[in-house]
């Protein structure tokens, strides 16, 4: 019997990364996204994933990095292209017949209010975080309704539920994968394809610095973050409110939980015979903060939220 096949979107770093060594070391034959693999070195994805779980890897992983990593297969993919995510479904299926289990994880955010978001930037967002995913959950479900057989979990998160001001575009892309998710595991429950989301917290991954990286990308003045800690414009009406929500993410994201508890719940996930369709791996307080925004009042949600960044 054939090792089952896992593709994992954007896994050069972060929850990506752990996810793909996790389940390599398992013994799953796993294919690895980005859009430039020929940038990573073997030695640089070692030392990310290493720094990222804070030195907390299990001997038997840490000691077969190294041979993990170099059986893992990083292939090309803009998840923003069809044609690039039409050429790598075909490359895998022409090497192991089919992908057995879809990880969609790739996305990524901004800091900006709604009105100052960069609209390029916007459109980048929904383009890889919820059409390119939807594309190429369309390319491996054939194969998967052939077979009778298949799961796809699609990483999203808790911003899902509870959108946070500056972050508003991401909260809506993921948001929507979450109904998407939903209705595709309706279609495809009498095909024996599970579909579940996995609703993350805060992790140790790049994800702030990412955005900071992207709005520093743009022509315009960002306060120093060393004297004024904020990746917006100085001149941004938003800038004070912008500061406090700032320094919230940080603190939550310094505190952030190692990836590789995201990678074995993932793992939990697969091997469930009837997995449901939503998960969740968070901390204790942000699990208590989701509780009240997915069973309380809205209004009293946002009502928080604007006493805790009241200016």
């Amino acid at each position: 019997m054939r090792n089952q096949t896992v593709l994992v979107t954007g896994g050069t770093s972060g929850i990506g990364l752990s996810v793909a060594i996790y389940l390599k070391y398992l013994g799953y034959t796993v294919y690895v996204t980005s859009r430039n693999p020929e940038r990573y070195d073997l030695k640089g994805l070692e030392k990310t994933f290493i720094m990222q779980n804070n030195f907390k890897v299990p001997k038997k992983i840490l000691s077969n990095l190294d041979v993990i990593l170099n059986e893992i297969n990083f292939v090309k993919l803009d998840i923003t292209a069809s044609q690039s995510i039409d050429e790598l479904v075909t490359k895998i299926e022409s090497e192991v017949n089919m992908v057995d289990i879809l990880i969609n994880n790739v996305g990524f955010s901004t800091f900006s209010s709604i009105e100052e978001n960069d609209y390029d930037l916007v459109k980048a967002m929904f383009d890889t975080n919820i059409v390119g995913p939807i594309h190429l959950i369309q390319k491996v479900l054939p194969k998967m309704r052939e077979n009778k057989s298949g799961r796809i979990i699609n990483i999203t998160s808790m911003s899902g539920y509870q959108a946070l001001p500056f972050m508003g575009i991401y909260a809506a892309t993921k948001a929507a994968i979450m109904r998407m998710s939903e209705a595709l595991y309706l279609e495809c429950k009498h095909f024996n394809i599970k579909i579940s989301s996995l609703v993350l917290g805060t992790f140790k991954t790049n994800f702030n610095s990412n955005m900071i990286a992207l709005n520093q990308s743009k022509p315009q003045k960002i306060t120093s973050l060393m004297d004024d800690p904020t990746p917006v414009p100085n001149n941004s009406p938003y800038l004070p409110l912008a500061k406090k929500v700032w320094i919230f993410t940080e603190s939550f994201f310094s505190e952030g939980t190692i990836p590789l508890k995201a990678a074995k719940k993932t793992f939990r996930i697969i091997k469930k015979k009837n997995p449901k369709i939503n998960y969740q791996s968070s901390r204790f307080s942000e699990a208590v903060l989701n509780s009240l925004r997915k069973f309380g009042s809205t209004q009293f949600f946002l009502k928080l939220l604007g006493w805790f960044f009241k200016s």
